[in-house]
């Protein structure tokens, strides 16, 4: 919080501010990063994660279930 509190003590924009930390942390402390380059995986590993998860559970084969004369 001391770097934000310089900033703002400094007269520094939000705009300028914001533009420091994006260029320090890069484009991950972005609540809304842009849809390039390493961010692509932040925007689609949910996207693949449904579809994957969606795939599995479609394809999985039930099992027949056991009557109770199996189970004694």
């Amino acid at each position: 919080m001391e770097v934000l509190e310089e900033k703002v003590a400094a007269g520094e924009t939000d705009r300028q501010i914001f533009e420091y930390f994006q260029q320090r942390f890069g484009d991950g402390i972005v609540l809304d990063p842009p849809f390039e380059g390493k961010t692509l995986v932040v925007w689609l590993t949910p996207i693949v994660g449904l579809i994957a998860g969606g795939l599995l559970i479609s394809t999985r084969r039930r099992r027949p279930e056991q009557t109770s004369a199996e189970v004694s």
